[in-house]
């Protein structure tokens, strides 16, 4: 292990993650669904089934923490390069000062609106990403469509065809279902869940969304952390 962990305040998730065991296992996991997903697709193409992370400049949008770099950290595995994106001010004050000088990572605050986490900012995320940080070879984007409106959604699935580059792929989660709404905000079943937008498309729908903004799919696994995960290829 290099790279510090956050402070227990800073951590999102769950409070259990204020343990540092819990947040190193959940880091390792998150890392586990992705190389598994990336797999998948590599088996559906005739790909490499393993492709080497640290040759590859990654972009973690919804960054939060940094989670996917402490999974990446305790793997020995840390990319060539990592760029974290985020709308909550605290956490990439702290990822400047203490994860920025310790290798190539780079981290931006965009002003997107979110409920819970930037309540007052902008209404889209499309060309906030800085231009030296587009051309990614994998970006990640976990539990950030899971909080957003069909437009939102749209806009943030545009930025991410921006990110990437022609030859790279994108990992997301997303809630869908065969057979329901176009969208739906499952907070009215979960009130629970706070301020914070929960959302549901029917997987139809969600999926011409990703055509018509520069996608294709290249694999697709109904459940993993409680989301349904894409891993998508530029078209």
């Amino acid at each position: 292990m290099t790279l510090p962990l956050p402070p227990a305040s800073l951590r999102m998730n769950s409070a259990t993650q204020r343990d540092d065991d819990i947040y190193l296992c959940s880091a390792e996991n998150l890392l586990r669904a992705i190389n598994h997903v990336i797999a998948l697709g590599s088996f559906a193409r005739d790909r490499p089934a393993k492709l080497d992370l640290q040759d590859m400049a990654i972009l973690d949008f919804g960054c939060g923490t940094c989670r996917l770099l402490h999974g990446l950290d305790a793997a020995d595995e840390l990319p060539k390069s990592y760029v974290g994106i985020d709308v909550q001010e605290l956490q990439i004050t702290w990822a400047r000062e203490i994860i920025a000088p310790l290798g190539n990572y780079q981290f931006q605050r965009i002003d997107a609106q979110n409920d819970r986490y930037n309540p007052l900012g902008g209404a889209s995320s499309y060309g906030q990403i800085a231009d030296e940080h587009l051309g990614a070879d994998l970006v990640i984007a976990r539990s950030v469509l899971t909080h957003m409106k069909p437009k939102e959604a749209r806009e943030t699935l545009r930025e991410l065809r921006r990110a990437v580059n022609d030859s790279g792929q994108v990992y997301l989660t997303v809630n869908v279902s065969q057979n329901g709404p176009r969208w739906a905000d499952l907070r009215k079943q979960e009130p629970s869940a706070g301020k914070l937008l929960k959302t549901e498309f029917r997987k139809a729908v969600f999926e011409r969304m990703l055509d018509r903004c520069g996608f294709e799919v290249a694999a697709y696994v109904a459940s993993i952390e409680n989301q349904c995960v894409y891993l998508l290829s530029p078209k």
